[in-house]
Order: structure tokens, then sequence, then C-alpha cells
């Protein structure tokens, strides 16, 4: 994955960029956006070869300017062109009122968006509100989009599909489902999170023939991770290694009823290749974990003081697997978090800290967005709205390194450098994902990685190995990743 496909932005920076593109390149505007133009003809032949007939429909803006230009471009390639607008609203800066009048002056049809029937089409282009919305959509756009929505053809979103906030990948009431998105200079930050995946579809970066030179003014938000950046983080083994080499995780949960999700940490812990796993659980669980995980230590923990060799013996510890909030877990909680080892930090410790919060340079925390609410005093939709703030949010609060879940989960650690992780599959929402996740961190950190290079290579690896698992399932299961973490990591 080249840089361009790397580095990802708020939508201000993205326009700092085009202003200087402009400014040192002498680039004209309106070259600019025929820039764009082509781009998006040439994505949109790509994926739809074999259309003929495309409706666009245009907002106000330099959105809607790109789609003016594009239905120029696809005219002379011999399309049928639709363009949807507000009829008699002219645009009247440059450069989308260049290409509204000559589209305006062509023999392009065109219709207003109030007209009830639209034009049959095999394909939409959404250029309606672009990357610059702000607040609600509502009234005419509103309906537009509930309308897009409704043809039952492919849509083609420029920039980013309207009704989706590109800072934050929060729905701003309406949003247009894309079946693809071609997005310019760079990507934005609400295409990779949130709710994006769900509108975005198959998602393109374009860079309009911007110079390396402009992306060196300016730092971006986060970087977006892939399997060729992650995987140089660890070493390969030496010929001579054993398995005292690759460290000690010990997971520490399963309360009554619960012994499942410890045996799942432990299992994905092996996975990533961690040397020794110990598991320190509810004695009745004994048996269940050795018969599911014979390779792993087992100790039933009765009293806490039980839980003092083992810690003296651990390279990590994953805390919170089905740990429950009984007495016996906030014990063992406690006990945890006395130690000087760095920690996983999952699940039901997570549910303990909100309880009673402390700030930890040693931990890991891993909420999804139930649990970072939890942690946050807030709502879930809070946390959702705006999954960036929350991130940096559960830092501040509680210091460490923080991994904020679900689609385009987001990774921050202790120099505040932000990751975001696209790969993944909805096949991974069931339960039990959270606890192999927690498995992979701690083998990565037992062999010898920091918790900072852990997190980002451990979300990825568990990702992809999702995606490889699901391979068009509907569902899959935790202990289905196994397999693909060993080939992965």
């Amino acid at each position: 994955m080249d840089s361009l496909n790397t580095r990802v932005y708020q939508p201000q920076d993205i326009y700092v960029l085009e202003k200087l593109a402009l400014k040192t390149q002498n680039i004209p505007a309106r070259s600019l956006m025929e820039r764009a133009a082509q781009a998006a003809l040439k994505y949109l032949q790509e994926l739809w070869p074999k259309a003929r007939t495309i409706g666009i429909v245009c907002g106000r803006g330099n959105n809607g300017g790109d789609g003016y230009a594009l239905a120029l471009l696809a005219q002379k390639s011999g399309y049928t062109v639709f363009i949807g607008d507000e009829g008699s609203s002219v645009i009247n800066k440059d450069p989308a009122a260049f290409y509204q009048k000559a589209c305006l002056e062509s023999s392009i049809k065109h219709f207003p968006l109030t007209q009830s029937a639209w034009p049959k089409t095999d394909l939409w282009v959404d250029a309606l509100l672009g990357i610059g919305l702000q607040r609600e959509v509502e009234g005419l756009y509103r309906a537009t989009i509930q309308k897009l929505n409704q043809q039952g053809t492919p849509i083609l979103s420029l920039d980013c599909p309207s009704g989706l906030d590109s800072a934050r990948g929060a729905v701003m009431g309406v949003a247009v489902c894309a079946t693809a998105t071609i997005t310019f200079i760079g990507l934005k930050v609400g295409l990779l999170t949130g709710a994006a995946p769900s509108y975005c579809g198959k998602l393109r970066c374009d860079n309009l023939e911007l110079p390396e030179s402009i992306y060196q003014n300016l730092t971006p938000t986060l970087t977006r991770l892939n399997y060729d950046r992650q995987k140089p983080l660890l070493a390969p083994r030496k010929g001579h290694a054993n398995k005292g080499d690759f460290g000690h995780v010990l997971v520490i949960g399963g309360d009554e009823g619960m012994p499942g999700a410890p045996i799942l940490a432990a299992d994905a812990a092996y996975a990533a290749g961690a040397g020794l796993v110990t598991v320190a659980t509810r004695p009745q669980h004994l048996l269940a974990v050795t018969a599911r995980r014979p390779e792993a230590l087992v100790c039933g923990i009765d009293d806490v003081k039980q839980l003092k060799p083992l810690l003296a013996r651990a390279t990590v510890i994953v805390l919170g697997p089905g740990l429950g909030q009984s007495a016996w877990s906030e014990a063992l909680f406690q006990a945890a978090l006395k130690t000087t080892l760095p920690v996983i930090v999952d699940a039901d410790a997570l549910n303990l800290l909100a309880l009673q919060p402390r700030e930890n340079q040693r931990w890991l925390l891993t909420p999804h967005p139930g649990e970072a609410a939890r942690l946050l005093n807030t709502s879930v939709q809070e946390i959702q709205a705006d999954r960036l703030h929350a991130l940096k949010q559960l830092q501040h609060r509680y210091g460490g390194n923080v991994i904020l879940k679900g689609a385009g989960s987001l990774i921050i650690n202790m120099q505040e450098q932000v990751f975001v992780c696209s790969a993944g599959d909805p096949a991974m929402a069931t339960a039990g994902m959270g606890d192999a996740l927690s498995g992979v961190l701690a083998a990565l950190v037992a062999q010898g990685l920091s918790l900072a290079d852990a997190a980002p290579l451990g979300v990825y690896a568990h990702a992809y190995a999702g995606e490889k698992a699901a391979d068009g399932k509907r569902s899959i299961l935790a202990s289905d990743l196994r397999p693909y973490l060993q080939t992965i990591i």
C-alpha cells in the first residue's frame, strides 16, 4: 500500500493541500476539477465497463462542479448522460460555475431533483455535498439522497458519500449508500471509521497528479495500517529458538460460568506465537481449559494469594476475558494492576476500571464502543458520533495505549500517534473476537514488542485473519481465526 493510501487527513487539511497545489504548482482550479472528473470516469469505467447511461446528481458547491465536469467528459466518451440538479439554481463561483455553464450550454439532458420520476440509468453518480458537510442534511438534499438510495442501481460517490461526515464517519441524518467512492487528494478520517464502511463501498483515493512535495507540508491526522508496514516489526525466529524466547502470557479471567473467554484468549496467544500461556481462572474451569487447549498451563484461583507466583513468572498479562465483576473478579483485577508488567485490559476489566478510574502508562486498553461509553460516562451514540475524539479522551483520562474497537478500529499510543485499521469483515461481529484480539496483542508483547508496536500489528493481523476466515461467509467464530493468525504472524 503506497503512502497515498496510508496518510489520512481531516477535511480542512485537504483544503490546505489543494491551496498549496494551486499556489506552488501553478495549477488552475479548473484543471484540478477536470483531473477529478477524469479520475472518476476512469474508475467508473473500471467498475462498470458495460454501463452506457449515467445519471449525475449535482449540488451547488465544488462537489457539484466535479459532477458537471464528469458529465461533460462522459458525454464526450459516448455515454448518455442525465444531470439532476436544482434547476434554476446557478453556481456563481469558479471552477464549479464554469462546468455548470458548459453543461447547460451542451446537449446533456437535465432534470430537476424534485421531479417525481427520474430517468432510468445503468448507474448514478453522487456529486451533491462532498466533504464540506457540517450539519444534518435537510430539505431537498435529504429527499434527493433518499431517492438516490431507492433507485436500485449502483452509485459512485465523488469525494465522500453525501450525508456522511468526512471528519468523523457519522451519518448526518441520512447518507448515500454508495457502491463505490472515489476520494481526491487524500484519504479522510470519516471515510475509514464509524459508519463509513456501510456507506463508502469500495474506496479509492486519487491524488489528482499532485507531487509528493505538496504532502510534505502537512502532517497526516492518522496512519492507515497495512500488512507490509506492520509485518517487519516481528523479526524471523532464530534456528536455535526455544519456548522461553517467546515470553509467557498470563490470562486472568473466567468467573463462574465464563470459561470460554479466557480459553479463546489463550488459544489466540499461542496462535500468534507466545512461547507459554497460563490461564488463571475459577477452579471449576480447569477441565474445560485443558480439554480445549491442552498446551496451556492452568491454575485454579480460590484466593488472590494464589496469583502471586503466576505473576512472578509472567511476561505480560491479559486481564479481563470473562472476568466478571464479583468480589473474586475485583481482587484479581487489583492484584494484576499492582504489578509492573504490561497489561492488556479487556472486557470486564474495563468495566471494573470504569467504576474506579485511574491512570497507568503500562497498559493497553481495548474497549469496544459500549465499554468506551462506560469509561467516559457517556453513550454509545456519542462515542460513535466522533470516534477519534473519544479515542483521545480515553487516552487523556486513563493514559497508556488505547484501541477503540469497531469498524475502522482506532489506535493511539503514548506518543499520540494515531492509526486506523480498515481491514476486517462484518462476519467478525460475533462474541469472542475481542478475547482473541487480546490474546494476539499479549503474544506480540511476549515476543518482545512494546505495547505501542504490538497494538497496530495485533489489530491489523486480527482483522486480516478475519477477512481470510470470512471469505464470503455471513458469520464466523473467533476460533476460526487460528490458522490464519498462524500464517499472517
